[in-house]
């Protein structure tokens, strides 16, 4: 890619990065890894034709995640805050 001037690198990460919820702390500190690794690339990249970007979806109702009437109004109520894209 930057070689080519050109290309994306999309990372998955979560809103658990930021909003970390009881019983839940390895999936938030690795999605908070995700994010963090993330930002660098973006950082390095700058100005190459590479573009980074992370990902990060809420919570998804799934079998293995409680109801959401269970989860803490808090958590409910949280947004993730944007990056700043200023150097």
């Amino acid at each position: 890619m930057l070689e080519r001037r050109r290309g994306a690198i999309i990372n998955v990460a979560s809103t658990a990065a930021s909003q970390p919820l009881p019983h839940m702390s390895v999936d938030g500190a690795t999605k908070a890894y995700v994010l963090s690794f993330s930002r660098a690339l973006w950082h390095e990249t700058r100005g190459t034709g590479v573009d980074v970007v992370a990902i990060c979806p809420g919570a998804t109702a799934t079998g293995s995640s409680p109801p959401p009437a269970t989860t803490p109004r808090w958590a409910r109520a949280a947004r993730p805050k944007a990056w700043s894209t200023a150097p």
